[in-house]
C-alpha cells in the first residue's frame, strides 16, 4: 500500500520541464498538430503575444476537434469544459519555433 510515498519525498521542480515548449493562441490548429507530433507530448501551455500564460492544450483537445458533430462548437471558448481554463503566468517562456 504506501510504499509510493518513498518515491513523494521531492518537489515538483525536482520533476518538472524547466524549459517548456510552448505554443502562441494565434497559431493554427495545423501547427499545433506538427508541435504534438515533434514532441509526443500530452499537452503543452499556451501563451499570448506578451508571454504571459494563457492555458494548457491537451492532445485529447486537439482529438476532440475531429469527433465532434457540430462544426459550431470549435468557436466555443470552454472547449466542452464546464469552466474555462484559468492558469497563472510563465516565468520564462520559450516558444516551439
Amino acid at each position: 500500500g504506501e510504499g509510493y510515498r518513498l518515491y513523494l519525498e521531492g518537489k515538483v521542480e525536482d520533476v518538472m520541464s524547466s524549459n517548456p515548449v510552448l505554443i502562441r493562441k494565434d497559431e493554427g490548429l495545423d501547427r499545433l498538430l506538427d508541435i504534438f507530433k515533434t514532441y509526443h507530448f500530452h499537452g503543452f501551455p499556451v501563451i499570448d503575444d506578451r508571454g504571459a500564460l494563457v492555458g494548457i492544450v491537451r492532445d485529447t483537445d486537439l482529438i476532440s476537434i475531429f469527433a465532434r458533430k457540430d462544426p459550431a462548437a470549435l468557436n466555443d471558448p470552454t472547449n466542452g469544459r464546464s469552466q474555462p481554463l484559468n492558469c497563472s503566468p510563465a516565468a520564462t517562456p520559450r516558444t516551439s519555433q
